[in-house]
């Protein structure tokens, strides 16, 4: 499989299903854009920073271009894995040119 030849939403697809419980990556001022919705939400819990219905920690949820918004403020960000998509993906995701992701597509 060559990164190259995938389309941004295939790849991000395929980084989804392999890393799932792991952090994405995202741009920082997604993430902070992310913060500043959950701490001016009703369901944030903001002494211990983290979501009332999901329970998550905003630190780690709102790092995480997998993660989303259980009641829909805000989505998975595919923004980096548009850029990459158009200019050339980091070297660092060579993983996911080798077997272990072979048949997710």
């Amino acid at each position: 499989m060559d990164l190259k030849n995938i389309p941004a939403e295939e790849s991000f697809e395929i980084f989804r299903r392999a890393f799932k419980y792991s952090r994405g990556i995202i741009k920082p001022e997604v993430k902070l854009e992310r913060l500043e919705i959950c701490n001016s939400c009703e369901h944030c819990n903001t002494e211990h920073a983290e979501c009332k219905l999901c329970g998550c920690g905003l630190l780690s949820k709102t790092n995480s271009s997998l993660e989303a918004c259980p009641i829909g403020k805000w989505k998975e960000s595919m923004d980096l894995w548009k850029e990459w998509a158009e200019e050339g993906y980091p070297e660092e995701f060579a993983v996911l040119n080798t077997k272990c992701c072979e048949g997710l597509l």
